[in-house]
């Protein structure tokens, strides 16, 4: 039924054109002795506070209930951290006394300050810099960073 329905359509369209831009996968020919998994169109109505159909959304979703545990278990792609694994990370490495080597947020922390920038007082992950009347505020988040900024000069 969604087939017939143009924004749905455009949905799933916009969908796999976020696939390409983002890079996420890349067509292969299946290994010989592995099977393939099935994948599976989601749709949800994207609503505004009071209820009214803003867009329609489409997702496609791996079938991963499919996979056979000592055969393709192993392989799997998860779109967010597992905040259970992350714990059991943190506790093993604690307990076998790891060095946590953040070297890359303490060069950009450095470079980030020597250019300006000033570090957020609740947020220390967050820095900012004011250039006359612009604003241009950098996020770090783990191995992400989100920048933005009134100034497209500032932003390049």
């Amino acid at each position: 039924m969604a087939l017939n329905e143009p924004s749905w359509v455009d949905a799933m369209h916009e969908e796999l054109n976020q696939f390409e831009k983002l890079r996420v996968w890349q067509l292969v020919e299946l290994t010989k002795g592995k099977k393939s998994l099935d994948t599976r169109w989601v749709f949800r109505n994207k609503q505004d506070d009071s209820g009214v159909i803003v867009r329609n959304n489409a997702r496609l979703v791996v079938c991963g209930f499919r996979q056979i545990e000592g055969l393709d278990y192993t392989e799997v792609y998860a779109l967010v951290e597992r905040l259970e694994a992350i714990c059991i990370f943190l506790a093993y490495a604690s307990y076998m006394g790891f060095t946590a080597p953040r070297a890359w947020y303490a060069t950009l922390t450095e470079h980030l300050l020597e250019h300006g920038y000033t570090r957020g007082t609740i947020d220390q992950t967050l820095f900012i810099k004011k250039v006359d009347a612009d604003l241009i505020v950098v996020q770090i988040y783990v191995d992400d960073i989100i920048f933005g900024s009134t100034s497209t000069e500032l932003c390049k």
